[in-house]
């Protein structure tokens, strides 16, 4: 068994999976559109973690955040940043879905 990490107060494993081209892509698509990486889509649905109903929603809401810390503050912590660059590839890779459909 592989290494164990911790995650709040309970360990966690890696597990691998083996799953058809189709439903990596299913997958893919879904975690695409919560924001969240593939791995951590599968495992939320598997701990039966319902992910964000509005990702979208929440992403610009943090951004707005983010921006409102920018006007106050005169400045982006680097944490903010990466945050910000994170997000943007979210809604930069949603909209390359959107614009092949």
């Amino acid at each position: 068994m592989k290494e164990t990490t911790r995650k709040g107060s309970e360990q966690t494993v890696p597990v691998t999976i083996r799953l058809s081209k189709d439903k990596a892509r299913f997958f893919q698509g879904k975690a695409d559109a919560a924001f969240m990486s593939r791995s951590a889509y599968i495992a939320a649905r598997l701990n039966l973690d319902e992910p964000a109903q509005y990702p979208a929603l929440a992403a610009l809401a943090r951004v707005i955040a983010i921006q409102e810390s920018v006007r106050t503050s005169g400045g982006l912590t680097s944490q903010e940043l990466a945050e910000l660059r994170a997000i943007l590839a979210g809604f930069a890779k949603l909209a390359r879905a959107e614009a092949t459909r």
